[in-house]
């Protein structure tokens, strides 16, 4: 972490010069002044107001730290986790990361690219820095996507704990089970009669893909169904794979009574090119999704999704944490993946004629 003596050797002058800039007294030379904040940009340096503070007012802090801050996800998380750390006595510190600045997204977009973006490393470290300088006492990572990351700069070594995506088996992680999710969404649409099921995938890549995908073959074993390859089709989490995928398997010479979308987005663009074509959802063709977006609901007709548990995700990470606070010397032990739900409104019919 920079300290004010780094800035200070930096730029050449003492300690008590770069605390008058910062204390902005008047004091110092407008070009020397100029300088150390040069000095200060390019070191990242954060001045510890908040530590100043807490020798009058002691505070206990937990930072956060969202790779994204403007979804559902990301403030139900917060949510849930912050009303749990007061509680305990504890204020949540938020610090967005704002990845959609930093990463150039594309139809291609791999999430593994992100640990191996150097801009990204500049931002992450900046705010391990902050987040340290301000006094917390242990960090909440919240990722964008559910996937295994590298585990960031810690000098100070403070307790990590992961929500929304993993890391090594020596640090704590809280998350939701995609494969009981996933599982109850084609049970579903069994139950309702449906045997020629469709499945539109996230990125092949992702571990949620993964975990749905197998739970998708699992349930139809299960019931004795049989899997058509050609019903597995990849996308990239958005609304326009929806659209794609609805082409595509239209199309086959016996094309599904039902499709299981990963993603809500997705979901949602097999629903709008359905409506151009004049296939009605549910009557002709049923559809679900997962996460429960805010927008789900507001589809014509409202979409069944999987409810993703994610103010559960932060209180039970609110807890793991206070955990590690109380017994620092104990051994991180694996948390349970919480359980999804299913959400039920209209967009699931039984199929006309049962096959």
């Amino acid at each position: 972490m920079v300290t004010i003596h780094d800035v200070a050797r930096a730029a050449g002058v003492s300690a008590a010069t770069v605390s008058n800039v910062l204390n902005d007294n008047g004091k110092t030379a407008p070009k020397t002044k100029q300088k150390v904040l040069q000095i200060m940009e390019e070191l990242h340096y954060v001045p510890n107001y908040v530590l100043r503070g807490q020798k009058t007012h002691p505070q206990r802090l937990i930072g956060v730290l969202c790779e994204t801050i403007n979804t559902k996800l990301s403030t139900r998380i917060i949510s849930g986790f912050s009303r749990q750390l007061k509680q305990f006595g504890y204020e949540a510190v938020i610090f967005p990361l704002n990845l959609e600045e930093h990463i150039l997204y594309t139809d291609h977009f791999d999430y593994a690219q992100i640990d191996q973006s150097e801009e990204y490393q500049v931002v992450l470290e900046h705010a391990i820095s902050s987040l340290q300088a301000a006094g917390v006492s242990g960090i909440l990572y919240i990722g964008a996507h559910l996937r295994k990351i590298k585990t960031p700069p810690n000098p100070n070594a403070l307790p990590i704990i992961y929500t929304y995506c993993c890391t090594d088996d020596s640090v704590t992680s809280v998350n939701y089970d995609d494969f009981q999710g996933a599982k109850l969404a084609v049970e579903h649409l069994i139950q309702a009669g449906h045997t020629r099921i469709a499945l539109l995938c996230g990125q092949i890549s992702s571990t949620p893909s993964h975990k749905r995908l197998m739970a998708y073959q699992t349930a139809l074993m299960e019931h004795g169904l049989r899997l058509y390859p050609e019903y597995v089709v990849s996308g990239n989490w958005n609304f326009e794979d929806g659209q794609h995928a609805f082409n595509q398997l239209m199309s086959l010479p016996e094309p599904p009574t039902a499709i299981f979308c990963m993603s809500d987005f997705m979901a949602a663009g097999v629903m709008a090119r359905a409506a151009e074509c004049g296939v009605r959802v549910p009557e002709d063709l049923s559809v679900v999704g997962f996460d429960d977006l805010d927008f789900s609901e507001l589809l014509h007709p409202p979409l069944t999704t999987v409810t993703v548990p994610l103010f559960d995700l932060g209180v039970f990470a609110a807890n793991q944490m206070v955990e590690c606070l109380k017994y620092p010397e104990k051994k991180p032990e694996s948390s349970p993946l919480l359980h999804c739900k299913l959400t039920i409104r209209k967009s699931v019919a039984r199929p006309k004629k049962i096959e």
